[in-house]
């Protein structure tokens, strides 16, 4: 099945793959946290993505790196990997996250649900070369987030930013953004920043972090698009709607990608979008056939190793995404 899929095509590039390793922090609270029922975390998805990391011990950034690269979520990674890779070239951007910082500066441990450092997502690519290229993530709120940028850029020779700004609370309209954004519009860097509303990591929080739903609108990304930087949104707004105009994000995210001035500056990516619930989703973006080339395959792993779990295979085969055959080779 997999070597028919990918017969014929070119490299594969996944631009979202998240960094978990043994180094990845998070909230006590996690297991406690509960889900709500139509999470893939809920059930075994949620035990599955808790035991793929686990609360880091203090190791300098040295040593986190290096753990990191051993640890056995990404060893399973990178034999899975590797096995795409006698089909077809498949090459992945493995994500970092920041922790939650507060308007001062300061750091909010209490609110960061998660937190993957990028000294241990550097440490994995410089082990995996020809797999992983990095995605680091630095808060825009952090007083040193601009130094921050610069080392990334210039020693480390990351391209991309990434943010969660429903989990991170990151507001991308407030006026502690725009340094942050003229920096990386100086080095050239692309943010790869999830929209819509967020029901993963948020629900490693006791509240489940939904009240943080609103920072997911794509609008308000058009400041950081209007001043020049290069934007990848993630899941092109699969998930809720804007409370204003009853607009599903969705339906924003497409009416800006169609905007002149934004071509060549905005992107999209596909994460998440193999979920049952984003089913109608796929058969929206589907219509619009001359913003694809601007759409980016993107896995979201490690919702991909939970498949059955975060997708009824059956909903894609009734939308006609799949066929029976394949929907019964996916379910194997």
């Amino acid at each position: 099945f997999v070597k028919d899929a990918l017969t014929g095509t070119n490299d594969i590039v996944d631009v979202h793959i998240m960094g978990l390793s043994n180094q990845t922090v998070l909230h006590p609270n996690a297991l406690k946290a509960r889900a709500p029922l139509s999470s893939w975390l809920d059930m075994s998805g949620k035990r599955q993505f808790v035991q793929r990391c686990r609360q880091a011990t203090g190791e300098s950034s040295a040593e986190a790196a290096e753990l990191a690269a051993d640890s056995p979520g990404i060893v399973a990674l990178v034999e899975e990997l590797t096995f795409v890779n006698l089909y077809a070239p498949y090459k992945a951007v493995l994500h970092a996250l920041d922790a939650v910082y507060n308007l001062d500066g300061s750091k909010n441990q209490e609110r960061t649900a998660l937190e993957t450092s990028n000294e241990s997502v550097l440490g994995i690519c410089a082990a995996y070369p020809d797999l992983f290229v990095p995605c680091a993530s630095v808060h825009p709120y952090r007083q040193d987030a601009c130094e921050g940028l610069r080392h990334l850029a210039k020693t480390e020779r990351v391209r991309m930013i990434r943010w969660l700004p429903n989990v991170q609370v990151i507001d991308a309209e407030h006026p502690n953004c725009i340094p942050f954004f003229e920096t990386m519009k100086e080095l050239d860097m692309t943010l790869h920043v999830h929209i819509g509303d967020e029901h993963l990591v948020s629900t490693l929080l006791p509240n489940g972090g939904a009240e943080n739903n609103n920072l997911g609108d794509p609008r308000r990304l058009r400041f950081a698009l209007e001043m020049g930087v290069r934007v990848v949104m993630a899941t092109c707004g699969a998930s809720g709607k804007c409370e204003e105009h009853h607009l599903p994000n969705v339906n924003l995210f497409v009416a800006m990608m169609e905007e002149r001035q934004f071509i060549g500056r905005l992107f999209g990516d596909l994460s998440g979008l193999s979920s049952h619930e984003n089913a109608k989703v796929l058969k929206t973006l589907a219509r619009f056939s001359r913003l694809h080339p601007r759409i980016f395959y993107a896995s979201a792993h490690p919702q991909v190793s939970s498949f059955q779990v975060v997708a009824l295979t059956a909903v894609h085969w009734y939308h006609g995404h799949i066929s029976w055959h394949q929907r019964a080779l996916l379910n194997n």
